[in-house]
């Protein structure tokens, strides 16, 4: 491809490298590595699996209130007790379709987090070990 662009390789360098999301290694938990709704995915899959998160601070994440004020560019609920959760107007489902089953019920997860919250999903989970 370079070649046909005439561009010279010495002129670039790449990688094609890609590290593989590791919970305990937060190396990977890093900007550029993995969607910061993913990371918060995960860590809320981990913190049910261990029973470090408890059902009251679930329902805490199912307020818009309490999810803006620990994640300031979130807009909708953390979790939610439907896919569907939280559309208004919208077609666009806001919740991940793979399920997270917490005492025998199913939670759902946002899928809208951004980059600029990604260090307070960092510390809300910190703060759960």
């Amino acid at each position: 491809m370079l070649a046909k662009l005439q561009l010279d390789t010495d002129d670039f360098s790449f990688s094609l490298s890609e590290v593989p999301f590791d919970i305990d290694n937060e190396d990977t938990w890093a900007e550029g590595l993995i969607p910061v709704a993913k990371l918060f995915y995960n860590f809320v899959e981990n913190l049910v699996e261990k029973e470090l998160i408890d059902s009251a601070e679930l329902e805490n994440l199912k307020t818009k209130e309490y999810t803006k004020n620990l994640f300031q560019a979130t807009d909708y609920p953390a979790i939610a007790n439907s896919r569907t959760d939280n559309m208004g107007n919208s077609l666009q489902k806001r919740y991940r379709a793979k399920a997270i089953n917490f005492n025998g019920t199913d939670i759902y997860v946002s899928t809208q987090f951004f980059d600029s919250d990604r260090d307070a999903v960092i510390d809300w989970y910190r703060s759960h070990l």
